[in-house]
């Protein structure tokens, strides 16, 4: 939970340039067990997450909508001024996650432009459902 720490073909397949971390606190990404929320619907969004390793499955009103794999951004609704979630992210496996606060987001981007592409990648697959 936020608690534990305050797409398309015609396009460049960013899943396969893994990230790694550009300095050493960027490494800090925090583990949840399969079954386990990352946030829930309804709880204030702050943080923006981007999926290290596992799989999480984005949910609403308990029915599932996709299912995210490393190297995606989630809770992008924290970037946009959104004051709550709309969604509940679960880890469908053993999963870790870095926190971006916009601040962090905006430093590691300024180093890894690839993330702006993946934030604009999060932002459009959100809007389609």
């Amino acid at each position: 939970m936020v608690g534990r720490s305050a797409v398309n073909a015609a396009k460049p397949d960013l899943a396969i340039v893994p990230f790694e971390p550009a300095t050493p606190d960027d490494g800090d990404a925090e583990p949840f067990e399969a079954g386990e929320p990352i946030f829930r619907e309804g709880e204030p969004a702050s943080i923006l997450f981007l999926l290290i390793e596992g799989e999480v499955a984005i949910e609403r009103a308990g029915r599932a909508l996709r299912s995210l794999r490393p190297q995606e951004l989630f809770g992008e609704e924290a970037l946009r001024g959104e004051r709550v979630r709309r969604t509940t992210a679960r880890a469908r496996l053993a999963s870790r996650v870095l926190p971006l606060g916009r601040a962090r987001f905006e430093q590691l981007a300024a180093r890894r432009p690839e993330l702006r592409e993946l934030l604009a990648r999060a932002t459009e697959r959100d809007a389609e459902g």
